[in-house]
Order: structure tokens, then C-alpha cells, then sequence
């Protein structure tokens, strides 16, 4: 290898320096191959740098994205939970039971101006609170806001009730006057006066005013007492039979004033069960022991309040002579018993042979012995629940 010395003259021809170097001849290709190297590799450092920068810009928008959702990006090292969900099963439902309602009776009789709310029960027989009715005649009997009826005409109206998606029908029929029970061929022209028999029955004392009444073709009211009626059934069986009226004067004969509102309740309601638990009606009417009226005996929904206006005081002076005169006198002093309502009593033995001599008495003077009923049929008044009568006189 030669060693040659080299001199490097600047600008002005001088040398600046001097130096030595192995003269060595390096092929041409070999510098073209190192430029090429220099440039793929910045070309990769380029690439690499332009990546680098276009995935920050993509977090960066990620994140900002996210902030403004309210998105949290889980970690990378986090993992969802594993834990199988729950299936939960649908329960069937089922809709209660629908209990049936129905009237406690079919058919209703009503009198002109007569207002009511009927007795609606289930099928256990227990008495229904929620329900609506409806009337097919307004006209004939109205129904108002609180399902109470009002008869408004004579005729016949088909009243539905529905309650539960379930209905029943009761016919109620309106008359002037009702006349159930009614003997409809007395005279009219002829004076009439209703014996009334309270506190019973009571055995042969009353089978024995029955026995008078049957020969004057003659018929009376008996308010009875529940106390009774449990002890002496068959009588009141026979009274009903007889043709007579069968009338209620509370369970067991309390003053209203000394019983509370519920035993009020009690003792309107209990006898009129039991009376028709006997003979298959309903009493039609009612007496306030002692006379002494309330409100709950007022405002009850079924049966007139009937008083009188002769007292024989019978059960004062249990004397028979007593008891007749009491009716007589009022002949005898010149006025008239067409239209009086006679009090008396079926327990006291002093009574039926007083009915005897009453009853003749009065039957040779033209009267006609009817039951309370009766004396306000033919004297054109139509009673409703609730109200007060003393009497039944002609105009």
C-alpha cells in the first residue's frame, strides 16, 4: 500500500494542512447502499412518529367523549363480572274470586210514596254493602245516588243489581195500597175498628181470641214479642193460618229509652227474622213497647209504627169487666169506634172472655173486625216505613 501526502490548498492556493491516509479504493456501489439504509430507516422513524401521533389524537377524543357521557372506560387489566344473572320467573296472576249477589227476595211489594233499600245478599247469605242497582221504569220506582227505591207510580219495574260483574233481578210491584193479605169483599159502607193483641202469643189465651174472632168472620193484629215467639212457634203459625195479622213488637219488650242504638237495631230487626223464619212472611208492621219510639224505629226501611187510640189498660187491671167497659163507654157516650185502633193484651187471661163480649157488642151495632192493615186499606192510606198511626177515621 503506497503512503502518499496530500496537500489541501484553500483559497488563496496556500495548504492549510497536511495529512496522511491509507489510499484505499472503495467500489462505488458500497457508498449508494448506505444512503439507501439512511433513508429507509427515517423513513420507518417517519412512519412510525406519524402512527404514534394519530393514536394520541384518537384517545384524546376517546376521553373527551367519554367525559361528555359520563362514560367510565374500564382499565385494560379489568374483566366484567362472570357471574351468570339470575333468571326470575313470571308469576301468574290470578283475579279473586267474584261472589255472586242476589236480592234476598225476588219480588217486592211497594205502596205509592213507599221508599226502601232491599236486602242484598251473597251467596253465603251475608248482607252486601257495595253494589249498584238499577231501575228498567223510572217512572214506577226510582233509584237514587244511596241505591234506595222510591215508588213513584202504580205498575211493575224489573230493578237490576250488579255488583262484581255479576247481576240479579228483583220485580217490584207498586200499588196504592198494598193488599197482601187484604180481604178485599168487606164493606166499605159499614163502620170498621182493628183489635190489636200485643205481648203474645201466648197459648190457649190466644188460641182462644182466634176461636171468637173465626165467629164474627172477624180478624185482628198480633204484635208479638221474639221472647214468645221462641216458646209458643205453633201459635204463631196458627195466627197466620187464621187469616189474622202477624205483627212484631221487639224481642223482648225494652223501652227504647233504656236500650242502646245497636239493642234498638236488635230489637226491630231480630222478630222480623223470626217471623218469617215461622211462617215464610215478613211482618208488615211494628209497636214500640211502651209506645216509646226512636230514631233507629223511625228510620227503618220495612214496617209502619202503629200506636193506638183506645187503651183498655188490660194488663193494669186484668179484670174483664174493665176491659169491655173501656170499649163500650166510648158507644155509650155517644161517639164512634169506626176507624179506632183497640189496644189489649194475648197474655193476660183476663182478656179473651172480654173479646167475647167486645165482639158481640160491636157485631149487633154493624162493625166489622179488621186488622190494622185492612183498616187503612179501606180508608185510602198508604203507609210507609218509619211513620206514626193512631187511628184510621173516615174524612
Amino acid at each position: 500500500m503506497n503512503m502518499q501526502k496530500n496537500q489541501y490548498h484553500g483559497k488563496h492556493g496556500k495548504p492549510t494542512h497536511d495529512f496522511t491516509f491509507n489510499e484505499i479504493e472503495k467500489p462505488q456501489n458500497e457508498d449508494k447502499n448506505g444512503v439507501n439504509k439512511l433513508a429507509l430507516i427515517g423513513g420507518i422513524m417517519l412512519l412510525v412518529a406519524f402512527l404514534l401521533a394519530t393514536v394520541g389524537i384518537v384517545a384524546l377524543n376517546m376521553n373527551a367523549n367519554s367525559q361528555n357521557h359520563n362514560i367510565v372506560i374500564a382499565p385494560a387489566y379489568e374483566t366484567k363480572a362472570t357471574t351468570r344473572p339470575q333468571i326470575t320467573q313470571a308469576v301468574p296472576t290470578t283475579e279473586p274470586p267474584k261472589h255472586s249477589v242476589k236480592f234476598k227476595q225476588n219480588t217486592l211489594s211497594m205502596v205509592l210514596r213507599q221508599s226502601l233499600s232491599p236486602d242484598i245478599i251473597d251467596e253465603n247469605g251475608e248482607a252486601v254493602s257495595e253494589y249498584q242497582l238499577t231501575s228498567s221504569d223510572e217512572s214506577v220506582v226510582s233509584v237514587d245516588e244511596n241505591n234506595r227505591l222510591t215508588a213513584l207510580s202504580e205498575g211493575t219495574a224489573d230493578i237490576t243489581c250488579t255488583a262484581n260483574g255479576i247481576s240479579s233481578v228483583c220485580t217490584v210491584t207498586v200499588t196504592a195500597v198494598s193488599t197482601e193479605g187484604i180481604r178485599t169483599d168487606l164493606n166499605p159502607d159499614k163502620p170498621m175498628v182493628a183489635l190489636t193483641f200485643d205481648d203474645g202469643p201466648y197459648g190457649d189465651c190466644t188460641r182462644s181470641i182466634l176461636n171468637t174472632l173465626s165467629q164474627y168472620n172477624g180478624r185482628a193484629t198480633f204484635f208479638m214479642v221474639g221472647t214468645q215467639i221462641e216458646k209458643y212457634s205453633d201459635v204463631v203459625q196458627e195466627v197466620y193460618n187464621s187469616g189474622c195479622e202477624v205483627a212484631s213488637h221487639s224481642y223482648d219488650h225494652q223501652y227504647a229509652g233504656n236500650i242502646s242504638e245497636d239493642e234498638q237495631h236488635y230489637e226491630i230487626d231480630h222478630p222480623r227474622e223470626q217471623i218469617y223464619n215461622i211462617t215464610g212472611h215478613y211482618p208488615s208492621l211494628f209497636r214500640c213497647p211502651g209506645g216509646i219510639s226512636c230514631d233507629v224505629y223511625e228510620n227503618n226501611q220495612y214496617m209502619p209504627l202503629i200506636f193506638w187510640s183506645i187503651d183498655t189498660k188490660d194488663w193494669q187491671t186484668q179484670n174483664s169487666e174493665s176491659t169491655y167497659g173501656a170499649v163500650t163507654n166510648v158507644i155509650e157516650q155517644g161517639y164512634t169506634l169506626d176507624g179506632d185502633i183497640v189496644l189489649m193484651h194475648d197474655i193476660q187471661t183476663s182478656t179473651p172472655p172480654a173479646v167475647e163480649n167486645i165482639c158481640k157488642y160491636l157485631s149487633d151495632r154493624g162493625y166489622q173486625f179488621v186488622t190494622v192493615s185492612e183498616l187503612a186499606y179501606y180508608r185510602n192510606i198508604s203507609m210507609v216505613p218509619g211513620g206514626k198511626y193512631y187511628s184510621f177515621f173516615k174524612d
